[in-house]
């Protein structure tokens, strides 16, 4: 099956939204404006948010706070032993960054997922 460039585009712009969609604010106010040309995304308690975006790791203001992580955790429906999880109907996945005990989350990769579309 053949799909348009709009068709792709507009796939693509969807799963972009679906991410967003369960990103806290300011995080999802980082990621919108670079989402097209972000590869990762690092939550980390205490550290500032980064984004690999255009090749390169970019450091931003914003420092994770215990609320980021709770409120983020509460969106992602499942997270599996392995402590890895998906959005459903895109490739995005998440890992889950356990504590040193094992207890509780010290944060979160995110990998964007890019559409490739391969033809005969």
């Amino acid at each position: 099956m053949l799909f348009t460039q709009e068709e792709v585009n507009q796939r693509i712009q969807t799963d972009y939204e679906k991410l967003l969609r369960i990103l806290p604010f300011e995080i999802r106010e980082a990621l919108k404006p670079v989402i097209n040309d972000s590869e990762e995304v690092k939550i980390r308690f205490g550290r500032p948010l980064k984004i690999k975006h255009h090749g390169k790791w970019h450091k931003y203001d914003l420092v994770i706070r215990q609320d980021h992580l709770t409120d983020f955790r509460s969106r992602i429906d499942h997270i599996r032993d392995d402590n890895r999880a998906g959005i459903d109907g895109t490739g995005h996945r998440i890992s889950r960054i356990p504590s040193a005990d094992g207890k509780g989350t010290d944060g979160f990769n995110i990998r964007i997922a890019r559409l490739y579309l391969i033809s005969d």
